[in-house]
């Protein structure tokens, strides 16, 4: 059994829901992995029979959606873009306020408002916007860890909110290098948050 995986959503074959294409991605996590010989680290902790546990395990989503169940792994990567509005072409429709599932565009007073603050950057409000007032400005990933099921469960914490490919790439580095200094049996991630007492705050002094 390998002791390092990635999974991906469908996304890359066609979803019509994905926002970037995560191969690259992925193959530079494999890279990584292999460089900071993760899976001989791990076995080198195991203490007995090699059980599905042990395995460190990497989801990639390709949308928030997150089909992929980031929020139960090791590490999530969530896709994700950011968006701005130009109203000199908005025509206040209201397409893209009733698509949107998370409130974070309403029409007030004969102005389309937006509240980056509940934006999850699905993009799904671009697909609808006929007249273009829609766009993206950048494209990215959310980056969760320390998710988990089994006796004591926990939802992944979250790094970071948005990310470029390359702060993903470093902050997936130092998570790697956080594992291998303070796992002792071969310990999913999470447990080892849980016995380090890494919290939602506490987690994002510690990879950024």
């Amino acid at each position: 059994m390998k002791l390092f995986q990635i999974e991906q959503c469908s996304g890359n074959t066609g979803c019509p829901n994905s926002l970037l294409d995560t191969e690259p991605l992925a193959q530079k996590l494999y890279k990584i992995a292999k460089l900071e010989n993760i899976e001989e680290v791990i076995h080198s902790k195991i203490k007995g029979p090699i059980r599905q546990h042990h395995c460190f395990r990497v989801s990639i989503a390709n949308c928030p959606n997150a089909c992929s169940q980031v929020q139960i792994k090791d590490v999530g990567i969530i896709s994700k873009v950011k968006i701005s509005i130009d109203m000199d072409k908005c025509s206040l429709c209201g397409k893209c306020v009733k698509t949107c599932f998370e409130n974070a565009l309403k029409i007030k007073e004969h102005t389309l408002t937006f509240n980056q603050g509940n934006c999850i950057g699905c993009g799904m409000c671009i697909k609808v916007c006929r007249e273009g007032a829609i766009k993206v400005i950048d494209k990215g990933f959310q980056i969760l860890a320390g998710g988990k099921l089994g006796r004591h469960p926990m939802l992944a914490l979250e790094i970071k909110n948005f990310t470029s490919f390359e702060e993903c790439i470093d902050i997936f580095k130092k998570i790697l290098i956080y594992y291998k200094e303070n796992s002792i049996i071969g310990e999913r991630l999470g447990t080892i948050f849980q016995r380090m007492k890494i919290n939602e705050h506490s987690i994002k002094n510690l990879f950024t």
